[in-house]
C-alpha cells in the first residue's frame, strides 16, 4: 500500500477549511480541490462511481446527482465521495452500509472542525 501524501500533515490550513463555517448553500456544493482529488487519485487509482455529485463536478466516470438520489441507490467499485456538508452523517451511514454489503471501497471527504 502507498503511503498517503497527507500522513501528519496539519489539515487544518488547508482550503478545505474555510467550508466548515460557510453558508449551507456553499457548504453543500463545495468541491474536492483538484490537487487533493489528484493525490487521491494517484493513491487509490480510477474512481467508478462519485454518489453525490452533479453533471458540472461529478469526479468520476459515473455519478449520481440530486436528482438520481445516490442515498437510494446501490454502489459499486471504487467510490470518491464529498458530501453534502448538512447532510453528512447520511452518507457516511450510506458508505458504511455499502463497505458492509462489500459492493464498494470508499474514499471519503467529511468535514474536520
Amino acid at each position: 500500500m502507498n503511503k498517503s501524501p497527507y500522513e501528519g500533515e496539519d489539515m487544518s490550513k488547508t482550503a478545505l477549511q474555510p467550508a466548515a463555517r460557510s453558508p449551507r448553500e456553499v457548504r453543500d456544493e463545495w468541491e474536492t480541490p483538484p490537487e487533493v482529488f489528484h493525490q487521491l487519485k494517484l493513491e487509490f487509482g480510477p474512481f467508478e462511481l462519485d454518489p453525490c455529485a452533479s453533471d458540472a463536478n461529478h469526479l468520476a466516470k459515473h455519478w449520481y446527482d440530486a436528482e438520481a438520489d445516490g442515498l437510494s441507490k446501490g454502489w459499486y467499485g471504487r467510490v470518491f465521495m464529498n458530501p453534502p456538508y448538512s447532510s453528512w452523517r447520511k452518507w457516511a451511514a450510506k458508505a458504511l452500509r455499502e463497505v458492509t454489503r462489500g459492493g464498494a471501497t470508499l474514499v471519503v471527504g467529511l468535514p474536520a472542525r
